[in-house]
């Protein structure tokens, strides 16, 4: 069944919505665990730390995988945009839109990662134990 250009172009411009939205939760998670690790810094042991890197890696995992399908799936509706008559040739940006995003995702993930283990090795505690200093 053959997608009109109007049907095509809005399936363009959702897909490449969806594209963001993913990118906008990643981007926010990744905040979230870097503001989190700074502010718990306190609290947060080795154990909690590998839990967190652990559930913060395949979350970050599951996004990239999402992004490839979608990715792919623009190339697909891109090659029919082409086609049409009219539009701007949009070629020329998709790699740099998507080497930006990978970019930015390696760099953030790392950042993470580094700012989590770094307040869960801090105090070097392995669990939490009751203070051996205070006095009854």
């Amino acid at each position: 069944m053959e997608m009109t250009s109007y049907e095509t172009l809005a399936l363009f411009y959702e897909t490449s919505n969806t594209l963001d939205r993913f990118f906008d939760f990643w981007l926010s998670a990744t905040f979230a665990v870097v503001v989190a690790a700074h502010l718990g810094r306190d609290s947060i042991n080795r154990s909690y730390a590998r839990v967190i890197v652990v559930l913060y890696l395949s979350f970050t995992l599951s996004i990239l995988a999402r992004q490839f399908v979608f990715s792919n799936f623009m190339i697909t509706l891109r090659d029919n945009i082409n086609n049409l008559e009219g539009l701007p040739d949009i070629n020329w940006a998709i790699p740099i839109i998507d080497g930006s995003l990978l970019i930015t995702m390696a760099l953030g993930t790392v950042s993470a990662v580094y700012f989590l283990w770094r307040c869960g090795t801090a105090t070097g505690r392995e669990v939490d134990l009751p203070d051996n200093d205070a006095q009854p």
